[in-house]
């Protein structure tokens, strides 16, 4: 018994100072500000609230995590296209917008990224040439 909480007292004293190490920039190593991930997951959370899918539990935490990654992401990739650079300043909003409206995003651009691909050189004749 005193090996297993010695064990579990140096993983805590580890983890502390890892937190404590990396806590002037929490998500930054990820690429990820604070405030963007934090805003998507506000977005997220009132849009699954406002509109709740018909889901269980486990998979309505999931669709949370999915689409607060989305959000994220996506915002933060907004602001590296050229001619955008005006929403780097403005990523904290964008995620939170794009989380509010994941719910019906994320399906919409998975719909359209398959059609895409699956008429991808397919010309007006049914493909052939």
């Amino acid at each position: 018994m005193l090996i297993e909480r010695a064990t579990a007292a140096t993983g805590a004293v580890y983890s502390t100072a890892a937190a404590a190490a990396t806590w002037s920039s929490p998500l930054e190593f990820v690429g990820l500000p604070a405030p963007v991930v934090f805003m998507a997951f506000a977005g997220v959370a009132f849009g699954l609230v406002l509109q709740p899918p018909k889901a269980g539990r486990l998979t309505m935490f999931a669709l949370t995590i999915a689409y607060t990654f989305f959000a994220a992401v996506a915002a933060v990739f907004v602001g590296s296209i050229p001619g955008m650079s005006w929403a780097q300043a403005a990523a904290p909003a964008v995620a939170g917008l794009l989380g509010f409206f994941a719910q019906a995003a994320v399906p919409a651009a998975r719909g359209r990224l398959r059609r895409e691909i699956q008429e991808r050189g397919a010309n007006d004749r049914g493909g052939s040439t």
